[in-house]
């Protein structure tokens, strides 16, 4: 599965949308979510983490 499969599957199921995502050139991944009524640093932190746990549980590297 790739990464745009992945986040489309699995951040509606967190209450979030997703806006875009690009992998930077040193590797990272950046996420833009939204949700109705905006998102809260409490939001970014939570799809984070469960992002990160799931990329470990699937072993996806995506750097």
């Amino acid at each position: 599965m790739d990464i745009q499969a992945i986040l489309d599957k699995t951040l509606p199921g967190l209450g979030y949308e997703l806006v875009v995502f690009e992998l930077t050139a040193q590797g990272d991944l950046r996420v833009f979510i939204d949700k109705e009524g905006g998102i809260t640093v409490e939001d970014g932190a939570t799809a984070s983490n469960h992002l990160s746990r799931l990329f470990m549980v699937e072993d996806i590297d995506y750097k």
